[in-house]
């Protein structure tokens, strides 16, 4: 009914019909435009999604590393401890927060209970004593 009503106005009203030519050119525009932005819209959520996907699988794999790395500290302290060592650097670095790389193995008593669970087995591998007992 209304576009019937318009469509009789705009015969008798040259500036009319341009006007409600130009609105529903513009119409149309706005209506693609918002088409373009949905889309746009997607392809960004999209990539969001994909991106929060990655963090997750990275935050897993650091979590991983930070697991691993924490087991090496706990063998490499358990060893240091072994052999009377500085658990950070076992004495090989001049700027060690710990030893000042003095803390080579010996430099400290070594822990009983370690020493056997790690070394005394290695000793016992080998055919002939290591050490030289004195002879008087």
């Amino acid at each position: 009914m209304f576009e019937q009503l318009l469509s009789q106005q705009m015969a008798d009203n040259p500036q009319l019909q341009a006007l409600v030519s130009m609105m529903r050119a513009n119409q149309t525009n706005e209506d693609h435009g918002a088409d373009e932005k949905t889309r746009e819209l997607e392809s960004l959520k999209s990539k969001l999604h994909r991106a929060v996907g990655q963090m997750k699988q990275m935050r897993a794999h650091i979590e991983m590393i930070e697991s691993h790395l924490s087991a090496v500290e706990n063998k490499q302290e358990n060893l240091a401890g072994a052999i009377g060592a500085c658990s950070f650097c076992l004495g090989e670095d001049p700027d060690c927060r710990a030893c000042r790389g003095k803390g080579r193995a010996g430099a400290f008593i070594p822990d009983p209970e370690l020493f056997e669970r790690y070394i005394v087995p290695a000793l016992k591998k080998y055919p002939q004593p290591l050490f030289s007992s004195p002879t008087n």
